[in-house]
């Protein structure tokens, strides 16, 4: 039923006498004078409306809307007072009038009062007011808005600051606190997206407090990971002061002043060697306790590969090696060859540079090239990249063996005076260990001819004439002991013997010393003997043992086994001696005794 239709009823004065025991009560009219119904406040908070005031205890108070419908029914005045909250429903804003109705025990009405509710937009910023200088960067913003539905503030560079939900009564709050870079006039704007042209944007304005000085990084921020090897640090400090950034190690990367709004910035760029996670320190020092030290990681990007280059890393240009065996090291593109190349354009090697990009190889230089050697590297098949390096190196001097030297051989046995018998003669002598002899055995009345031979036998000996030994392998070698010893068949005879000492090397040349002449030694003390008797050789004789059987001189040399021309200086002594000569192979191995 609605509530005007029964109030109606009751508008006609009339009293009701009622006999109660012999008493007569009478009932009040409906509309008697509500001196006793008072509003104390009304008020709007979001969409909730609460009205409280004074009535009589234990009538109730009713909130009729402004079409005379029931907003809340049956409020029980208690202790003369009473309070009723009201949400209004959908999203009408602006004044709304309401009347408040006291009803008595008797469901009677007792007076009214009109109240009016200004209902704000659902959709509000209440603090800080359009305007408002607050008194902190750190500013709380509070407003009414839709149940559930996001609020947000932006700056007036687009950048959200604050996102708030209202709760169920509408309110919302939310706390951002501005960079002391940030300028001291904030221009904003509020709005919720969601719910229609209600929440559209509501731009204010809000005035902060100056910055005080304070050091800080404000980027790259503790954690970042960075886009680039060059970064930019910016922050806060004091004006004037030295604001540093320092590396793990403790080495300085940039130093920049605060201006006069505090704000500094300086860039540094990372090697490609340096780590991908960086330990960084920041500080302002010389404003004590306020700018102390700051620690902060950042993580930079991977550094790029290098591109291939072709270059030569050693031997480098100019350098001096210690061997002519040199090993050549450095970079180029993987799996195009290298080339290392004489001065003349003879290509020395050629290697290929592996995944890495690195080669190497190795050259020997032979004794016979120069000490300077003036090379070119190449790498042709990558184009400019792989462009001629030309690079000079120089090498040792080839070492020459000393040359060695040989003690004069001496003839030990026989002795001069001895008279032999028999065909062989067994000669012993001294000499240097290793050495070879050479042995000279010529009939005596031939040594007093020598001096007038000596011009026919000087010119024969350019021409020598081989006579093979009965075993021409068997050389006369002087042991590690020092001596030496042969045995020869001679016919019977007056003889002189002399020895001649020298080197042959291990293809069986002589040695020749520095003006390339055979190394030798002597001739040896001479030896004269008398051979008495000529015998036949025994059967048991040594067939290790070289024999040479004598012959009348004719100017010619027996060498066996060996070239004879560079013996031919030596020779020429012999030859001036006459007789036949016998000349042994070298062995390396000890004298047959």
């Amino acid at each position: 039923m609605n509530s005007s239709l029964w109030r109606k009823s009751m508008a006609v004065p009339v009293v009701l006498t009622l006999s109660l025991g012999g008493a007569l009560v009478a009932a009040v009219p409906a509309n008697a004078d509500p001196a006793d119904l008072t509003v104390s406040s009304a008020t709007v908070s979001g969409r909730v409306f609460t009205v409280t005031g004074n009535a009589t205890t234990g009538d109730s108070i009713e909130l009729l809307d402004s079409d005379g419908n029931f907003a809340v029914r049956r409020t029980t005045v208690e202790n003369g007072m009473y309070s009723m909250s009201y949400t209004i429903p959908g999203t009408t804003s602006g004044p709304m009038n309401f009347t408040v109705q006291q009803v008595t025990q008797q469901l009677g009405e007792d007076g009214s009062q009109t109240v009016t509710a200004d209902v704000p937009a659902t959709f509000s910023v209440t603090s800080p007011a359009s305007g408002d200088t607050v008194d902190s960067r750190t500013v709380t913003f509070t407003g009414t808005g839709t149940e559930g539905q996001p609020v947000n503030i932006v700056n007036a560079d687009g950048n959200r600051i604050v996102q708030a939900t209202p709760a169920a009564d509408g309110t919302w709050s939310g706390t951002y606190t501005f960079p002391n870079s940030a300028a001291v006039k904030q221009t904003l704007t509020a709005n919720e997206l969601n719910v229609g042209p209600d929440g559209a944007a509501r731009d204010f304005t809000i005035t902060l407090p100056a910055a005080a000085p304070e050091f800080t990084i404000t980027s790259p921020k503790n954690g970042d990971t960075v886009k680039s090897r060059t970064v930019t640090f910016t922050g806060t400090g004091f004006e004037g002061q030295p604001v540093n950034v320092l590396n793990a190690a403790g080495d300085r990367l940039i130093q920049a002043i605060p201006a006069a709004d505090g704000s500094w910035s300086g860039t540094y760029t990372f090697a490609d060697t340096d780590a991908v996670t960086q330990n960084l320190t920041a500080n302002e020092t010389n404003v004590g306790a306020a700018g102390a030290s700051q620690a902060f990681s950042i993580t930079l990007p991977a550094a790029a590969p290098a591109a291939p280059s072709f270059t030569v890393t050693s031997p480098k240009n100019g350098e001096t090696v210690k061997s002519r065996t040199v090993q050549f090291t450095g970079t180029g593109t993987e799996g195009e060859p290298v080339n290392v190349l004489a001065e003349d354009g003879t290509r020395l090697f050629q290697t290929i540079p592996g995944a890495d990009g690195t080669w190497s190889a190795t050259y020997t230089f032979p004794d016979t090239v120069a000490v300077t050697q003036n090379l070119t590297a190449n790498e042709l098949n990558v184009g400019a990249a792989g462009a001629p390096i030309d690079f000079t190196i120089t090498l040792p001097a080839v070492e020459t063996a000393p040359v060695p030297t040989l003690a004069t051989p001496v003839i030990t046995s026989p002795k001069t005076g001895a008279k032999l018998t028999g065909s062989n003669v067994t000669f012993t002598g001294t000499g240097t260990p290793g050495s070879n002899i050479l042995l000279a055995v010529v009939p005596t009345a031939q040594v007093k001819a020598a001096e007038a031979q000596a011009a026919k036998a000087q010119a024969k000996v350019t021409a020598p004439k081989a006579t093979t030994p009965a075993d021409p392998q068997d050389p006369i070698v002087v042991g590690a002991d020092g001596t030496w010893k042969v045995t020869l068949a001679l016919k019977a005879n007056d003889y002189t013997a002399e020895a001649a000492s020298f080197l042959l090397d291990a293809q069986g040349q002589p040695v020749l010393d520095a003006n390339g002449d055979p190394v030798v030694a002597g001739p040896s003390n001479d030896v004269e003997f008398v051979l008495t008797a000529a015998v036949t050789t025994p059967a048991g004789t040594r067939t290790a043992t070289p024999v040479a059987t004598a012959t009348d001189a004719d100017g010619s040399l027996a060498f066996t086994g060996s070239n004879t021309a560079p013996i031919a200086g030596f020779a020429a002594l012999l030859v001036a001696l006459g007789g036949v000569f016998t000349f042994f192979a070298r062995r390396r191995r000890g004298v047959s005794n």
